[in-house]
């Protein structure tokens, strides 16, 4: 199975989210660039950057099954081949897929009772990132990356929102994702370990050359302000500044310098760049990185392809969570490990396991969080949740909390007041530091 393909055949796989949102800041176009809030002053101290909170989304699109991971269900009939392992916290089981990351569990909390109401891919991804029911394609509210690097980003000195990802995952259309916010807190997407689209100027253009048509939009700009300005003039003219200033902050996507050692730890495989790009965004200052890693959609075959999958996250993941401890930014960044919802319990036929969004598990730490711990149970078989149920609402208003976001706050939208996130959702304390 390819990162990229889905195994359902499910109706809303049928409209391609490229075809429908084709033409509107593709890939890392004008607009994406709106996420970078402009770049690191050389002064800026480092202690000062690991202060700032920020926020790691690994985001395990397809659908990860809580079953070969976060909660495993050993001799019964939903628990298939692998077994759990002990993990460094006293008590607490993983599965064996993932060796590494149970020797960093002390820095995480599992969240174990989720329902989340909706098992359809397209639909559940865009409540999973915006913490709203929106339906499959979003726009009505911002993303958690927007509303974050509009909280937390100061819009002088830090990159914004980014997101690494394969070109052909899925992800948010980078308007789509901040919604009414605007341009401003858009993501700046990179695709398959690359720099974002359209970084470089082409050979062709000498710096100079480069430097002269910066001046000369510059001059002409200022002579369209003295005539008046519009909203939509402002927002072209902040991004065009911004996709400068990104042109200046290239290097952040190169990974010329890393050591034979930090190469060993995290692999040179595409997740294990992307995580080693993560750490260097992460320590540059950067708001909020949505690092993607996929494909989970086992419906056919859930062992083998967890094998593969899980072997490809496990060991750059605990590396990165390791690395973000030791260089002292755990204590200001919120991570977070979720997908669109979890796999069935039952395995079907084809020796997978189906979509599932009754009782699954994600994992939280850092910022704000209460390490390590559990919170929620399921029943000795997985099939539904028995204690500590959690919904969207009260995943993302736990997520903001630890961030000291307010999501009771109104934002607007032109003059329509609204709530940073579903107001009938509440924090779950048990979980907050």
């Amino acid at each position: 199975m390819s990162e990229e393909s889905y195994a359902c055949h499910s109706p809303e796989h049928e409209i391609s989210r490229r075809k429908f949102l084709g033409g509107v800041t593709a890939g890392a176009g004008v607009a994406s660039l709106g996420g970078l809030d402009g770049i690191v002053q050389p002064t800026l101290a480092s202690e000062l950057r690991a202060k700032a909170k920020r926020v790691l989304l690994v985001f395990q699109h397809g659908g990860l099954s809580q079953l070969e991971s976060w909660d495993p269900k050993p001799n019964t009939d939903t628990g298939g081949p692998f077994h759990p392992i002990a993990t460094s916290v006293p008590g607490v089981h993983v599965s064996e897929l993932l060796p590494h990351t149970s020797r960093q569990m002390h820095h995480l909390t599992l969240l174990r009772g989720l329902n989340t109401h909706d098992p359809n891919h397209d639909s559940a991804r865009v409540t999973m990132l915006t913490g709203w029911r929106q339906g499959f394609v979003g726009g009505d509210y911002p993303s958690m990356g927007a509303i974050c690097t509009k909280y937390l980003g100061d819009g002088r000195t830090k990159p914004g929102y980014i997101v690494l990802t394969n070109r052909d995952q899925w992800h948010l259309n980078s308007m789509v994702d901040a919604s009414f916010l605007g341009s401003r807190f858009a993501p700046v997407v990179a695709f398959d370990e690359k720099p974002p689209d359209n970084l470089v100027a082409p050979p062709s253009i000498s710096d100079a050359r480069s430097a002269r048509r910066a001046a000369l939009r510059r001059e002409l700009n200022t002579r369209f302000r003295s005539r008046g300005k519009s909203d939509k003039s402002q927002a072209y003219e902040s991004v065009f500044d911004k996709a400068l200033q990104l042109m200046d902050r290239e290097k952040l996507f190169r990974l010329d310098e890393i050591s034979d050692r930090d190469q060993d730890r995290y692999g040179t495989h595409a997740f294990g760049v992307r995580c080693l790009m993560t750490r260097k965004l992460l320590e540059s200052g950067c708001t909020y990185v949505k690092l993607n890693h996929g494909n989970y959609d086992t419906h056919f075959e859930n062992f083998n392809h967890h094998l593969h999958r899980l072997g490809e996250f496990d060991r750059p993941f605990a590396a990165l969570l390791e690395d973000i401890v030791d260089r002292g930014l755990y204590e200001n960044t919120l991570i977070v490990v979720m997908g669109e919802f979890g796999r069935t319990p039952k395995i079907n036929a084809s020796s997978g396991r189906d979509h599932w969004s009754d009782a699954w598990s994600i994992a939280v730490g850092g910022c704000g969080v209460k390490t390590p711990g559990i919170f929620g149970r399921t029943n000795s078989n997985g099939t539904e949740v028995r204690d500590g149920e959690i919904n969207v609402p009260d995943i993302f208003h736990t997520l903001y909390r630890a961030l000291g976001i307010d999501p009771t706050e109104e934002i607007y939208d032109d003059t329509r007041p609204v709530k940073v996130t579903d107001p009938e959702g509440k924090a779950i304390r048990e979980v907050l530091a």
